[in-house]
């Protein structure tokens, strides 16, 4: 094993506990230790969020790797009735990540968690904040001063903080100016690169999936492994290596 230790930080994407393999399980493999703070369809509140949190958990961390998420995402506390009218009937996001999390219920306090909800509409009340609430340019300045004194306190803790955008965001003029030293990829997205990749026109055009497959996952594992220690890339051209031939 490397010794290497990450937190990494993103939406589905990233996300390493789920079915679908992801480049931290990847960096796992070529023998880095992975603190995996994000979750699916996750916000950009909930991926910055869990970064600082984790970073302050996890002291003798150097290194973080942040996958940036698209706008509109909503993260949702959730209680027991939310997760019977919210969560259970909707087709897609029906599920409740951060299960130990505690919300009040009337005059109880239970374990519930939270509903990433990310795009989903299918409820009424969903619908009204997609329609009436959302907005979009106070969302990206949130995500903006997040970014900034997010790496404002890596630089002060001596930690190496490598953004990537996910999915592509429209930043203003000055935002990009500002950002672009902190935000690798801020041109072009990791999954924009990927519906023009012969990974998605070959493989996953009708899989209707947006996680990416692990021939990219490992594409981006060397793209972060760039910013790590030379044994790491050594060891991700050994595993690319195999997945080819297979």
């Amino acid at each position: 094993m490397s010794d290497t230790r990450i937190l990494t930080s993103g939406c589905g994407i990233t996300f390493s506990n789920q079915k679908h393999k992801t480049w931290p399980n990847i960096l796992h493999l070529a023998g880095c230790t992975v603190i995996d703070v994000g979750g699916p369809a996750v916000s950009n509140q909930w991926i910055i969020n869990k970064t600082f949190l984790g970073l302050q958990q996890h002291s003798d961390v150097k290194t973080a790797i942040v996958q940036l998420t698209g706008l509109k995402k909503l993260d949702v506390e959730v209680d027991s009735e939310r997760i019977n009218v919210l969560v259970n009937p909707d087709p897609l996001r029906n599920f409740v990540i951060d299960k130990n999390l505690q919300v009040k219920s009337g005059d109880q306090i239970e374990n519930a968690g939270t509903w990433p909800s990310s795009a989903s509409t299918h409820h009424e009340s969903k619908k009204h904040w997609n329609k009436w609430l959302f907005s979009p340019a106070l969302e990206k300045e949130d995500l903006y001063c997040k970014l900034m004194l997010l790496n404002s306190y890596c630089q002060q803790h001596h930690i190496g903080l490598h953004v990537y955008q996910g999915y592509d965001i429209q930043w203003s003029e000055q935002q990009f100016l500002n950002l672009q030293k902190i935000i690798k990829n801020i041109n072009s997205s990791w999954y924009s690169e990927y519906l023009i990749s012969s990974y998605y026109q070959q493989h996953d055009k009708q899989n209707q999936n947006s996680v990416p497959c692990v021939g990219y996952q490992i594409e981006l594992a060397e793209i972060v492994g760039k910013e790590l220690s030379c044994d790491v890339g050594k060891k991700l051209k050994r595993i690319k290596s195999a997945y080819v031939k297979t």
